[in-house]
C-alpha cells in the first residue's frame, strides 16, 4: 500500500462504520466465499472470461490449452456446471 493508497483505504474504513482493518478484510472474504463457485471463477479469471466474452460477441476464435495442446476453437457460450444450477433454482 502506498500513501495515496493508504488515504482511500482509511476513508473507506471509516465511510463503510469498519472499526479495524481484519473486519474489513474478513468482510471482503466472507463476501467472495459466499458467491456460487462460478461467480468466484468469474472474479479469479476476470481477464479470462472477458477474452470468451469478447470472442463470443465478435464470433472469433480463440485460443485454448487443453491435455498440454493449443487449440483454435469457436466458443459458443459458457456453461455452469450442472451441479450449480440446481443451487440455483
Amino acid at each position: 500500500m502506498n500513501k495515496s493508497n493508504e488515504e482511500i483505504f482509511m476513508d473507506t474504513l471509516i465511510r463503510n462504520k469498519i472499526e479495524t482493518e481484519a473486519e474489513y478484510w474478513r468482510n471482503i472474504f466472507f463476501t467472495y466465499i459466499n458467491n456460487l463457485r462460478y461467480k468466484r471463477e468469474e472474479i479469479l479469471f476476470e481477464k479470462n472470461f472477458k477474452n470468451i466474452e469478447k470472442a463470443l460477441k465478435d464470433g472469433n476464435k480463440i485460443k485454448i490449452k487443453y491435455h498440454n495442446y493449443i487449440r483454435l476453437i469457436n466458443p459458443y457460450f459458457v456453461k455452469v456446471s450442472d451441479s450449480e444450477i440446481v443451487l440455483l433454482l
